[in-house]
C-alpha cells in the first residue's frame, strides 16, 4: 500500500492566499529567535530544539524574529521527515541565486510544507497547519548558514 504523508495546509495571508478559519482548539506554539545567538527559543527564552502536537489539530506557530543584535534576518521552515538535509542543500544552492533575499531563501521543494517569510528583527508573523500523520518533522532557518545552529523536531502524536 503507498502511503502518503497528507497536510492540510492553510498558511497566513500572502504565502498562498488561503485563509484557515480560527479553530478555538488549535495548538499554538510559540518560536522566537534568541536576541544574539543563532537559536529558537520560546516564550521564555528558553532555547528550543523541538516540539510535540497532536496529529489532526489545527496548530498555530507564532514566529518572531526578536534579536537585537547584529539586525539578522530569520525564517522557519517545516519540511516532511528525514528531508532536512535535502532542504539544506537547496537552501546553500540559493546562495548563488540572485533573487534569493526576495525568495525569503526558501527553496522551492514539495518537502517543505509550511514556512514563514524572511523576517527582519521586530518583526511577526503567524504560520497555520494540520499534519495528519504521526512522525517527526524538522525545522529550520534556510537563511545562509544559520541552519548549522537554528533547527529542531516537532514530533506529531
Amino acid at each position: 500500500m503507498n502511503r502518503q504523508i497528507l497536510f492540510t495546509l492553510a498558511i497566513s495571508i500572502g504565502f498562498s492566499g488561503i485563509a484557515l478559519a480560527q479553530d478555538e482548539d488549535a495548538q499554538v506554539v510559540v518560536i522566537n529567535t534568541d536576541k544574539l545567538q543563532f537559536l529558537y527559543t520560546d516564550a521564555e527564552g528558553k532555547k528550543m530544539d523541538g516540539f510535540t502536537i497532536k496529529a489532526g489539530k489545527p496548530v498555530v506557530i507564532k514566529f518572531a524574529n526578536t534579536s537585537t543584535g547584529a539586525p539578522q534576518p530569520h525564517n522557519i521552515i517545516f519540511c516532511k521527515p528525514g528531508k532536512d538535509g535535502a532542504i539544506t542543500q537547496a537552501a546553500m544552492a540559493m546562495m548563488a541565486d540572485p533573487t534569493a533575499l526576495e525568495k525569503g531563501y526558501v527553496p522551492d521543494s514539495d518537502d517543505i510544507f509550511a514556512h514563514s517569510k524572511l523576517l527582519q528583527p521586530g518583526e511577526s508573523e503567524e504560520i497555520k497547519f494540520t499534519v495528519e500523520e504521526a512522525g517527526t518533522y524538522p525545522y529550520l532557518c534556510t537563511f545562509p548558514g544559520h541552519f548549522v545552529l537554528m533547527k529542531g523536531a516537532m514530533t506529531v502524536e
